[in-house]
């Protein structure tokens, strides 16, 4: 159970006609006993204005308010409505849960805005008030379900010179979420030396003890290359790196994982790695898209996945869907799955015309994702922070595959079109039953020419996980 339903609630319910509030009271307290949660507090308040003196009565006594209920039609003396004190609530108690109740969701006046601040992850929806059994449900929902964060890093490009260290530390200050699992598609480094790697086994295991992060997953990026070396010795240096790492921040288990050398040209096949996290609902599966056969047009920057990964994981991956059904499944390899938009705006001068081309073997990636019902696809490579949904009508039963490219998290790599550094942290919910759902990506950005870290615009993803 959450650490709100193992404690006794404070509820504060803004709603000027207290025969609604006494109907409402009855039934909350009903639905509580039926669950045989612990009795909550719910207090009464009849203008927007009395909502922040209670507010900031309960922060000044060391306590919050877990839930508000909210009438949009409450007025006060300065005429403020409760569509409008929505973002000053937020900014006075941000952990303050708003379930916004009126006659009048329906309206034109109120439903676009609210909508919108449902999709921002304002509000955790609203309801018609004499609809009882609809929020109530949602209520106990909300308050017994536990919160899983999942940050998403990409293309640090870490070298022995570079400001990582205090970028990251930069970040850490700034975020504001609870992260559970870190998930880095690629180019940790930025020529795959071994002391690259040290360095960022350093900053990276910084991060996750500033953040209470326990558990983690890398896969390698073109930039983690030994390059011009034997094929399989050139990941030796991310094999070392990714096997510390997941030792000391893995917490899951894994199903066929190996570190062996086998002698093969194609070594790049044993890369992958299906990691599972009962704890938190959760299968990663990670592919290895970094090749060490330089291509005539693009270097080593090209990527593919061959089909005898893929047929590597999807059977690594069947195996461990049988005996662990209804997780999130992620998956995760470097190279973008689609061409960046800006860069037909950016570098395409006259009759030349250049682009990051898309991984090898895009279709049948995708056809695999779409099979197997893979949720979130997770990459980087392009140094674009972007969000793609996908629907096949032959493959995946109608279900979406989201594909997330987390951006850039390095001084090199700017471009006068894309001129952040991005990082996405996705949060979803697990309720008492495992379902998981309100799954949502907030990307944080920052400006290395003004230093700070900001929240951009955040959004709802769709789930059908079976």
């Amino acid at each position: 159970m959450s650490r709100l339903a193992s404690k006794r609630l404070n509820i504060l319910h803004a709603e000027d006609n207290r025969d609604v509030f006494e109907s409402c009271k009855k039934s909350i307290l009903k639905v509580f006993e039926r669950e045989t949660l612990p009795e909550p507090e719910i207090k009464n308040v009849a203008y927007c204005h009395e909502i922040f003196t209670e507010i900031m009565k309960s922060k000044d006594e060391s306590s919050v308010y877990d839930i508000l209920l909210l009438d949009i039609e409450l007025l006060d003396k300065e005429a403020l409505n409760g569509v409008n004190a929505i973002n000053m609530i937020r900014r006075h108690s941000p952990h303050t849960k708003i379930f916004v109740l009126s006659g009048k969701i329906y309206d034109l006046l109120y439903r676009d805005k609210l909508q919108e601040y449902k999709d921002e992850g304002k509000i955790v929806g609203f309801y018609e008030t004499g609809n009882h059994e609809n929020w109530c449900r949602e209520l106990i929902r909300t308050v017994t379900a536990r919160n899983v964060g999942i940050l998403h890093f990409s293309d640090m490009h870490m070298s022995m010179d570079d400001r990582s260290g205090q970028i990251l530390s930069g970040f850490a200050e700034a975020f504001e979420e609870r992260a559970d699992l870190l998930i880095f598609s690629g180019d940790i480094s930025d020529r795959g030396k071994r002391e690259e790697f040290e360095k960022a086994k350093q900053l990276l295991g910084g991060l996750c003890r500033d953040l209470g992060i326990r558990r983690s997953v890398y896969v390698p990026g073109n930039h983690d290359i030994v390059r011009n070396t034997p094929v399989k010795k050139a990941f030796s240096n991310f094999v070392h790196f990714r096997r510390a790492m997941e030792e000391e921040y893995g917490d899951g288990f894994d199903e066929g994982e190996s570190y062996h050398y086998p002698d093969v040209d194609n070594y790049g096949d044993y890369l992958n790695t299906v990691s599972v996290f009962p704890n938190l609902r959760t299968i990663v599966c990670g592919l290895n898209s970094a090749t060490c056969m330089e291509d005539e047009k693009f270097g080593y920057d090209y990527g593919e996945i061959t089909a005898e990964q893929l047929r590597q994981a999807e059977t690594k991956l069947k195996k461990i869907k049988e005996n662990y059904p209804n997780y999130l499944v992620i998956g995760t390899f470097h190279h973008n799955v689609f061409e960046p938009p800006y860069y037909f705006d950016h570098y395409n001068k006259g009759d030349h015309i250049g682009w990051i081309p898309p991984v090898k073997n895009q279709g049948l990636v995708l056809k695999k994702c779409f099979e197997n019902q893979v949720n979130l696809l997770m990459v980087g490579h392009s140094h674009v922070s972007s969000s793609f949904s996908m629907v096949s009508h032959d493959y995946g039963e109608g279900k979406p595959v989201h594909i997330l490219s987390a951006g850039l998290f390095s001084e090199k790599g700017i471009t006068p079109l894309e001129p952040r550094l991005t990082v996405n942290y996705l949060s979803y919910q697990i309720d008492l039953s495992g379902n998981i759902s309100h799954m949502r990506c907030q990307p944080y950005s920052l400006k290395l020419t003004d230093g700070n870290w900001e929240k951009r615009q955040g959004y709802g993803l769709a789930l059908h996980i079976s």
